[in-house]
């Protein structure tokens, strides 16, 4: 950490900060990085490490998409496939029934 944020929370802040002054070429867009510095603070004081667990968020948003969510309702890393029916019979094999001895 530095300066109380993450070093990406730093590095996003440099970022958006020096992209704004070079769009703009106003020396005045340079101030925007204290108020983004203490939006990323107020947020590492509540949960040290958000920029990960937002990282994590965005990585797992991205490799499941939608596909996810409409097949099951939920998102994950990727959606179940087919051969869980297979292995569903499989499993039948194996557990003891119900009203077995």
């Amino acid at each position: 950490m530095a300066m109380g944020v993450p070093y990406a929370a730093l590095l996003a802040n440099a970022f958006i900060t020096l992209e704004l002054f070079l769009v703009s070429r106003n020396l005045l867009c340079l101030a925007i990085a204290l108020p983004l510095h203490g939006f990323a603070w107020t947020l590492c004081l509540v949960e040290p490490r958000m920029f990960e667990l937002l990282a994590v968020w965005a990585q797992v948003r991205a490799r499941a998409g939608f596909r996810g969510r409409r097949a099951w309702g939920v998102v994950a890393y990727g959606p179940f496939h087919r051969t869980l029916r297979h292995r569903a019979s499989e499993l039948r094999a194996v557990l003891p029934q119900a009203g077995g001895p």
